[in-house]
């Protein structure tokens, strides 16, 4: 079903900054060492920087220094509430059809590198290939932002990792961290288990009962059928 969207007034924008801000001060003193905010996967700082979905004519919109205006908000917000100490790490989606980019996510995140963001997590998707909207560059996702952002920063990358040999590939490509989601879902062991030689879960699609083993709760395990040949009795598909 499709809903009416509006655009956010400038108090809605402020207060939803501050609502990351306030939310990152309680992970601190719940004990946390740091936050990463997920500005990924077509979710709200996402829009602010897509072009498609964000066609605002104030300051918030219009080149990057505008649709990425929310996101240093938000960033602003977090240091104003936690300490000199605690990490902060920003999730971006380096192609997305929302409107995001490939030049502009590399400009972002030199621009991130000066708002004093600890470390950079690419949501890749698939860390084996290049740039879907620039296929004339065989380099992975994951070399160019290490060839952008040099050396010192550190940097997570994500897509499509299930073993050992996976994870090696994409840190030889320049990541200093993996993330994972899917494999981490069927394997709840997986962490422990990578390093061994020969280690090679099985691929989807899954059981519920074998979910369900793995620590899903009912709910969860509904919410994954949701994904295209993830569980047996799923949404089918590739």
């Amino acid at each position: 079903m499709e809903e009416e969207c509006r655009g956010l007034s400038d108090s809605e924008i402020h207060e939803l900054a501050m609502s990351f801000g306030e939310a990152a001060g309680r992970c601190e003193k719940a004990g946390f060492d740091g936050i990463e905010v997920h500005g990924a996967h077509g979710y709200l700082i996402c829009q602010f920087l897509g072009t498609r979905t964000n066609r605002r004519e104030d300051r918030w919109g219009g080149d990057l220094q505008g649709r990425s205006l929310f996101l240093r908000e938000v960033l602003r917000e977090i240091r104003n509430r936690t300490s000199e100490g605690f990490l902060v790490c920003v999730r971006i989606s380096p192609e997305h059809d929302v409107g995001v980019t490939m030049s502009e996510s590399l400009e972002l995140s030199t621009m991130m590198v000066d708002w004093d963001v600890d470390m950079i997590h690419i949501s890749c998707w698939d860390a084996f290939t290049g740039a879907q909207g620039d296929p004339g560059d065989s380099r992975t996702i994951t070399r160019r932002f290490r060839e952008e952002l040099g050396e010192e920063v550190p940097l997570i990358s994500t897509g499509s990792i299930w073993d050992g040999s996976d994870a090696q590939f994409v840190m030889d490509e320049g990541a200093d961290l993996v993330g994972v989601a899917r494999v981490a879902i069927a394997y709840s062991d997986w962490a422990s288990e990578v390093e061994d030689d020969g280690y090679a879960p099985e691929r989807p699609p899954f059981t519920p009962e074998h979910l369900i083993e793995q620590g899903l709760s009912p709910t969860f395990v509904d919410y994954m059928r949701r994904w295209k040949g993830f569980v047996t009795d799923g949404r089918q598909g590739t």
